[in-house]
């Protein structure tokens, strides 16, 4: 077994071969906890291995994603949990993904940015911005 719950994927916990679709399975729980600004160890109803076989194998439990997030984000988190190693994402898709949704924020802050008279703001700026105001739009539903 390598790594540390809850972020060790199905098959290794198993006992199975560790590769790369095993780090995919980790990533997606990271990406989660960057997007809903949670831990999700604690959103996880276990504490022990058994816990862990039963809930996270057994039932194939994940935490909730928010809703609100983009369909692309969302479609990233489920895509990298999957029970099947063989059929979770590659970390070339979820590059392409991310960039993908980097570029759709960019546009949408740069847009706002525009008609509100911005012009010169930097980029890490109008990132911030979206970012803020994505972070706002979901803590206020």
């Amino acid at each position: 077994m390598t790594g540390s719950p809850p972020y060790i994927a199905p098959e290794n916990f198993l006992g199975k071969p560790y590769g790369k679709s095993c780090d995919v399975f980790s990533f997606g729980l990271l990406v989660w906890e960057m997007v809903h600004c949670k831990y999700a160890v604690r959103e996880m109803p276990y504490c022990t291995k058994r816990d862990y076989e039963e809930i996270v194998i057994g039932q194939n439990y994940r935490p909730s994603i928010d809703k609100t997030l983009s369909t692309r984000m969302q479609e990233l988190i489920k895509d990298a949990w999957g029970s099947d190693s063989k059929k979770r994402s590659t970390f070339d898709r979820i590059s392409i993904l991310l960039r993908a949704e980097f570029q759709d924020l960019s546009a949408e802050v740069d847009r706002s940015c525009y008609s509100s008279g911005h012009q010169e703001m930097s980029r890490s700026e109008r990132m911030l911005g979206g970012s803020t105001r994505r972070f706002r739009m979901r803590r206020n539903k």
